[in-house]
């Protein structure tokens, strides 16, 4: 009974350090959110995953009306696909880097990951205009 009861600790300690994942993990996966809610115009709960100062430019409300159908030209080139990430040494930060979205830099903060800022290079952004 003692040999069962002691294989089935260690099975739940294998399954419990099998599901935590890596501070990479959950900067991709942060950021990975932050992109595709800007892309959607989906800010509702962005609080959760950004500083205000990383999307508060790419909300509607907060451009002049006449720039508004170009932000959301910009929005839709977007493409939140993760090209590279880049950690300092004890993997507190994070560069991303997307294949079209600016770099996001993400930080461990006492709620978990936070996008902290975002890049201003639209470089490898090309916008068709009609």
């Amino acid at each position: 009974m003692k040999k069962i009861n002691n294989i089935i600790a260690i099975s739940i300690a294998a399954l419990l350090l099998s599901a935590c994942s890596n501070p990479q993990d959950d900067a991709v996966t942060i950021a990975s959110k932050v992109c595709k809610n800007i892309k959607r115009g989906y800010f509702a709960e962005m609080d959760k995953y950004a500083l205000k100062s990383v999307y508060e430019d790419q909300m509607d409300e907060n451009v002049p009306s006449f720039g508004r159908s170009l932000l959301r030209t910009i929005r839709k080139e977007y493409n939140c696909e993760i090209r590279e990430v880049k950690a300092n040494d004890d993997e507190s930060t994070f560069k991303v880097y997307f294949v079209k979205f600016p770099k996001l830099t993400i930080q461990e903060t006492e709620n978990g990951f936070k996008a902290i800022k975002i890049g201003s290079e639209l470089s490898n952004l090309k916008f068709k205009f009609e």
